[in-house]
C-alpha cells in the first residue's frame, strides 16, 4: 500500500509528468478555440445564404450547418456514419502503425521531408494570429503594412524553429512543431454530433488498449512505444549528402509525438502521441461550440455585483463548471494524469485514451442530462438549431426536441 501512496507522490512532484500534462491540455484548449472560433466565423459568413425566407415568412431548404453539411428534417443517417467511422478508422490506424514500424526505412526520407513541411506550415498558420494581434496593437487595425509585417514575422519565427529542429534535434523545438500539427489537425475535422464523438473516441479506446496493452502479451514487442521512440535520420542532413556536402547532424524525433524531460537526475522523459491530444480535442471542440449556442438560448443575468471578490471568484467557478467544454477539459487534464500515474505504478507504457475518454465524455454527458439537454447533445440537433435567427422559435425547437429524449 506504501508503494501506491510513494507513486503518486512522485507522480506528483515529477516534472516530465506534470509539464506533459500542461502542454496536452493547453494544446487541447488553444486548438478547440482555435476550431470553434473558425467555425463560428464560417456560420457567420454563411448565415445569410444559407437560410432563405419562404412565402410564409418561414425558412426552408438550402439549410447547411456550420460544417456545411446538410440539415434534413430527422437528422437520420449520422449514426451508420458513426459506427463505420469507430470500426474503419482504427482498422485503418492499425495499418499505418505496422507500415511505420515496419516499413519505416524504406520511405523515411520522402515521409521525413513531407512531415517537415507539414509541421512548418502548421507552424505558420498557428503562429500567424498572434503576430497579427501584435501588429495592431502596435500599429492598429488600418496600418497599410500590417499584414506584409506580420507575414514576414511569422516566415521568420518559422524558419527559425524549422532549422533550430533540424540543426539541434532539441525536445522544444520538436513539441513545439508537433502542437501546431496537432492544433491544424484539431481545426481540420468537425464532429456533427456528441454519438459520433462517443463512436469515434470508443473505437480508438480498443484500439489503443489492443496494441499497448492486449498484443504485448502475445508478441513480447510493443509496437505502439517502438514507434512512439523512433528516431529518423535528418532530413536536412540528407539532402546535403545528396549535393555533395558532408554535414553529420543528429538524429531527429519525428513531429508526431511530445517529448518532455525531466529535469531531476532520473533522465526520464513523458512521451504522448498526437492521436492522444486531437482525438479527444475533437470532442472538446464539440462541447465548445454547444457551449456557444446555449449561451444564445439562455444568456446568465448580470444580476447584483458580488459583495466580496471570494464570492465573485465562487460565481465564476459554478458557472464554469456548469458548462460543458470546462468539463470537458478537467476530465482529460484528469484522465491523463491517471494514466500518467499508472504508468509510473506499473513501470509501463499505458493506453491514454482508455483513462481519458470515460471521464471527459461522462463529465459533459451527465451536465447535459441535468441540465434537460441531453437528447439534442447527443444527436446534434443543438448545433442545427443555431441556424434559425428567431430566439423564440429557437427555445420552442429546443425543449420540443429535449422533451423527446
Amino acid at each position: 500500500m506504501a508503494f501506491i501512496v510513494t507513486d503518486l507522490v512522485e507522480c506528483l512532484t515529477d516534472s516530465a509528468s506534470m509539464g506533459m500534462n500542461l502542454l496536452a491540455t493547453l494544446t487541447v484548449v488553444y486548438g478547440a478555440r482555435h476550431a470553434a472560433s473558425a467555425s463560428t466565423a464560417l456560420h457567420d459568413h454563411g448565415s445569410a445564404t444559407s437560410t432563405r425566407p419562404g412565402s410564409d415568412g418561414s425558412t426552408r431548404g438550402g439549410s447547411h450547418d456550420a460544417d456545411g453539411n446538410s440539415i434534413g428534417s430527422s437528422g437520420g443517417g449520422s449514426g451508420a456514419a458513426s459506427w463505420i467511422q469507430a470500426v474503419a478508422l482504427p482498422v485503418f490506424g492499425s495499418f499505418v502503425l505496422l507500415a511505420y514500424r515496419y516499413f519505416f526505412r524504406y520511405f523515411e526520407m520522402f515521409l521525413m521531408i513531407g512531415l517537415t513541411i507539414m509541421a512548418g506550415s502548421s507552424f505558420f498558420s498557428v503562429a500567424h494570429p498572434p503576430f497579427r494581434w501584435i501588429e495592431r496593437r502596435c500599429f492598429g487595425s488600418h496600418h497599410t503594412h500590417g499584414s506584409l509585417l506580420s507575414f514576414v514575422g511569422t516566415f521568420v519565427a518559422t524558419v527559425f524553429v524549422v532549422a533550430r529542429w533540424l540543426t539541434t534535434a532539441h525536445w522544444a523545438y520538436t513539441d513545439a512543431l508537433a502542437m501546431s500539427t496537432a492544433v491544424a489537425l484539431i481545426d481540420s475535422v468537425r464532429l456533427p454530433s456528441a454519438r459520433s464523438a462517443t463512436f469515434l473516441l470508443v473505437g480508438f479506446l480498443l484500439y489503443d488498449a489492443f496494441w499497448v496493452l492486449i498484443l504485448p502479451f502475445f508478441v513480447h514487442d510493443n509496437v505502439m512505444a517502438d514507434v512512439a521512440w523512433q528516431h529518423a535520420t535528418n532530413p536536412l542532413s540528407w539532402l546535403l549528402h545528396t549535393t555533395g556536402f558532408r554535414l553529420n547532424l543528429p538524429p531527429v524525433s519525428v513531429p508526431i509525438t511530445l517529448h518532455v524531460p525531466s529535469v531531476e537526475l532520473t533522465h526520464a522523459t513523458a512521451v504522448l502521441g498526437l492521436a492522444d491530444i486531437v482525438l479527444p480535442a475533437l470532442f472538446a471542440v464539440y462541447c465548445l461550440r454547444c457551449d456557444a449556442v446555449l449561451s444564445r438560448l439562455h444568456p446568465p443575468s448580470p444580476g447584483p455585483a458580488p459583495a466580496a471578490a471570494s464570492r465573485a471568484i465562487r460565481a465564476r467557478v459554478y458557472h464554469l463548471w456548469h458548462r460543458l467544454f470546462p468539463r470537458a477539459i478537467v476530465g482529460y487534464a484528469a484522465g491523463l494524469f491517471a494514466a500518467m500515474y499508472a504508468s509510473a505504478l506499473f513501470r509501463a507504457a499505458q493506453p491514454v485514451l482508455l483513462f481519458v475518454v470515460p471521464p471527459m465524455v461522462l463529465l459533459p454527458a451527465m451536465l447535459a442530462r441535468n441540465q434537460g439537454q441531453w437528447g439534442v447533445f447527443w444527436n446534434g440537433a443543438l448545433l442545427h438549431l443555431a441556424l434559425l435567427h428567431d430566439s423564440a422559435t429557437l427555445t420552442d425547437v429546443t425543449f420540443n426536441l429535449s422533451s423527446q429524449k
